[in-house]
């Protein structure tokens, strides 16, 4: 079975219709929430339990019914029963991820992976994010990963293009140059 990805077409047309619906009724926040929650829960034994083929559609949204629906709100509730009812529940780690993709689309957020060889601390990371905001007219919001092989500076990946002012990075272009001399 191929992997099911957020831009694939059936993912952004439910995406797209929840966030739709959700605009009208004016409770954009309160499903992001709620598709944030269900996201993370399908990493865990419910999320196992529910992507499982073996339960039924009926199985599964009384699952999340008795579990969850207490922290949903009643549009996500009926959402996860259309779901559940054209057994596309597989979709919904993806359909989050698109509905994720159209709220910072909406609210004008450009998210992205700042490499760095140590941990950043939160002033810089806010310092580079804001440089940055002001750069792509966007908000820029970035996630951090430590890569100990950049030997120093940081890498930013935005909107899929790579930004490299690491050590390694500027060795490498250095050796590049190098290579061209003739002597």
């Amino acid at each position: 079975m191929p992997k099911i990805t957020a831009t694939s077409p059936a993912t952004v047309r439910y995406a797209t219709s929840l966030f739709q619906v959700a605009s009208d009724r004016s409770v954009l926040l309160e499903i992001d929430k709620d598709m944030r929650l269900l996201a993370s829960v399908l990493t865990d034994e419910l999320g196992e339990a529910l992507l499982d083929p073996r339960w039924s559609a009926s199985a599964k949204l009384e699952a999340v019914k008795k579990s969850m629906a207490a922290n949903l709100h009643s549009l996500t509730l009926d959402f996860f029963e259309v779901l559940a009812s054209r057994e596309r529940i597989q979709l919904l780690p993806a359909v989050a991820e698109a509905f994720a993709s159209l709220m910072d689309k909406h609210n004008n957020v450009l998210r992205g992976v700042l490499e760095s060889a140590k941990e950043v601390d939160s002033s810089a990371l806010l310092e580079i994010e804001d440089t940055l905001s002001k750069k792509m007219s966007k908000k820029v919001s970035l996630t951090v990963n430590v890569n100990p092989e950049l030997l120093g500076g940081v890498c930013v990946t935005l909107g899929g293009i790579r930004y490299d002012g690491s050590a390694t990075g500027m060795l490498q272009r250095l050796r590049a140059q190098l290579d061209m001399v003739e002597i």
